[in-house]
Order: structure tokens, then C-alpha cells, then sequence
């Protein structure tokens, strides 16, 4: 996906811009056009404002931070949030050897906790 329309890329939840598709709606996975993965997709705070996003009381937006970087496996604290406010949070460990979740998470969270720990192996590599 080309990004160059920002003209500074913003700091993003996930830590790289990402495509795929889009999952809002359960069972109708579809292809978001690319204003939408620009200003939605990638940054979260959809509701009320992504036509595909319907109104419910689930999380609008996920963030991740490193909680601790041990060199064999990366903690990660995660957040859900609705409309600026936290509804669930907690930690995941994510193994740099097997590219896994020690203990995965729901599927949806999952992937973009993947994505979030996979762009942030890629920036900082395990020490030799």
C-alpha cells in the first residue's frame, strides 16, 4: 500500500501501515478503499465514523507498548478501547524463536497483536 499521501507518516498503533482485509462487519469480510485503511483502519476511533463499522459496545481501537524485551520472547501490554476509554487490557508474550503467542489470545486480537510484535522484531532484531 502506498502511504506517501501522509506527508510525515504518523505513529501508528500497529507500528507499520497495513492492508488486508477488513473484519468489522462479522461475516462479510470485505477490502477497505485506501482513504479508509488511512484514516480508520490504521489508527482506530472507527465508530460513527467508517461506514462499514457498525455501532456496538466493543473496542474501537487496540494499542499495544513492549513491556519488556527478555531477548527469547517480547511482553506486550495491549488496551481495547472504546471511544477514547479502556475496556480491557492485558499482557501477552510473544516468542522471537517460534513467532508465537505463548498463550493466544481471541483471533482478531491476535492478528493485529502479531502485526505489532512482528514490526517491532523487524526495528529491534535479538541481540547476538
Amino acid at each position: 500500500m502506498d502511504f506517501s499521501e501522509w506527508p510525515a507518516p504518523p505513529a501508528l498503533p500497529l507500528g507499520d501501515p497495513y492492508t488486508g482485509e477488513c473484519r468489522a462487519e462479522a461475516g462479510h469480510p470485505r477490502i477497505p478503499e485506501a482513504a479508509l485503511l488511512r484514516r480508520y483502519c490504521n489508527l482506530g476511533y472507527a465508530a460513527g465514523n467508517c461506514p462499514h463499522m457498525p455501532e456496538t459496545s466493543g473496542p474501537d481501537a487496540v494499542r499495544f507498548a513492549v513491556e519488556a524485551d527478555g531477548g527469547a520472547s517480547v511482553r506486550i501490554h495491549y488496551v481495547l478501547e472504546r471511544g477514547h476509554q479502556p475496556l480491557e487490557h492485558g499482557l501477552l508474550e510473544f516468542s522471537r524463536q517460534s513467532r508465537s503467542f505463548l498463550a493466544p489470545p481471541e483471533a482478531m486480537l491476535a492478528a493485529q497483536a502479531r502485526a505489532y510484535a512482528e514490526s517491532y522484531l523487524r526495528r529491534v532484531p535479538a541481540e547476538a
